[in-house]
């Protein structure tokens, strides 16, 4: 399921926070964020951007998001967690010039040009495709999606190639706050920490063309989070291609198995977001498997099987099997709220659900405390 980064939702309820006279919280979908006082009140529509959103500089918001590099995310502020950020739906139109049926859940993220925050390869914090100017001009064009493609064609030529969403998409889970309803759905689930890391896809493919079908020749695809790295270098993606020998295992899969496979996980360690873990060399952990002969991703019990087969770690499994029927937000938040299983003195990010026979029903919840950086 795709994030919606910005959305209309309905403000489910409004909570004083006490001794601010101010601000008061606001609660939507599963999240509470800080609004200004009286600026909502309960079923108003507003327009709700979720943690990890990137905004790109305009004067609706400059005043007080620039010092924040307009990123949203996890806050705390007078004495309360934010998360997020709720603002009225007048913004829609300062935005665009255009209007919107007010309808719940309508997805904004490509109406207002809102990007996923991303963290850089060195641990310093940027977006991936935001870039902020100080020309004026450039500035107000760069909530235009084409013309960020442009300028960054033109300007950074840092462009690589599209990401292969025709055969596995990218790697982004929904936040449990925003399908709470997905905690009653009977379903077994099991549990994976969620590591902080840079995202990775590898692929084994048929090569196109008749005379390279019939010799049996493999292309094989090796991708970041949002994009393809077609030639070799010495980034990390391609050297933990080649430290796995993944292009070769994937072969030898194939032959045995006659299945071209596809594989998504985690590369974390040294000048790797900050090195959370305190690792002495770069790791790779599994977290998705596709079979691109079926258009299926494996279940827990096949990828496990298959991680021990082509020798690949899975990453670390915090239960095999739970039921969720009892919990809803606020007590799986609290749950996720450990240590990471690769280091035992540093908080975890959080961790992953995934439903034991279907895969590609999951979720994330993200440690309130490992947002908030503590201890």
């Amino acid at each position: 399921m795709e994030r919606k980064l910005a959305s209309i939702q309905k403000i489910g309820n409004i909570i004083p926070i006490d001794g601010y006279d101010k601000v008061e919280l606001a609660e939507v979908l599963g999240w509470t964020c800080i609004v200004g006082k009286g600026d909502f009140k309960k079923n108003d529509y507003c327009v709700y951007f979720e943690p990890d959103s990137q905004l790109y500089p305009s004067e609706v918001w400059d005043s007080f998001l620039s010092r924040r590099k307009y990123r949203i995310k996890t806050i705390r502020m007078c004495g309360v967690v934010s998360q997020g950020l709720a603002l009225p739906v007048s913004i829609i139109s300062k935005l665009t010039n255009k209007k919107v049926i007010l309808n719940e859940g309508l997805d904004l993220t490509e109406i207002l040009s809102v990007e996923h925050f991303e963290k850089g390869k060195q641990g310093k914090e940027k977006s991936e495709k935001i870039i902020k100017s100080k020309n004026k001009f450039v500035n107000y064009m760069m909530k235009f999606k084409w013309f960020r493609i442009i300028y960054k064609f033109l300007f950074l030529n840092n462009a690589k190639g599209e990401f292969p969403t025709k055969y596995i998409k990218k790697t982004d889970e929904s936040n449990i706050q925003t399908m709470p309803s997905i905690l009653k759905s009977g379903e077994i689930f099991y549990i994976t920490e969620k590591l902080e890391g840079q995202s990775a896809t590898y692929i084994l493919l048929p090569k196109k063309g008749i005379i390279n079908r019939i010799l049996g020749k493999k292309h094989f695809e090796v991708c970041s989070h949002n994009i393809k790295l077609p030639h070799p270098d010495k980034s990390n993606w391609w050297e933990i291609a080649n430290g796995y020998d993944i292009k070769n295992k994937l072969k030898l899969y194939y032959k045995k198995h006659r299945n071209h496979m596809a594989i998504q996980g985690e590369i974390v360690g040294p000048k790797i977001q900050d090195n959370i873990y305190k690792l002495s060399n770069i790791d790779f952990y599994v977290f998705n498997v596709k079979n691109l002969n079926t258009g299926k991703y494996l279940n827990l019990k096949d990828k496990l099987e298959f991680c021990k087969e082509v020798g690949l770690k899975m990453v670390p499994i915090i239960s095999d099997k739970i039921y969720l029927n009892d919990e809803d937000s606020n007590s799986m938040l609290k749950m996720s709220n450990g240590y990471s299983l690769l280091n035992k003195n540093v908080r975890r990010e959080g961790f992953v659900v995934r439903s034991v026979d279907n895969d590609t029903v999951s979720f994330k919840v993200r440690s309130p405390k490992y947002l908030l950086g503590e201890k």
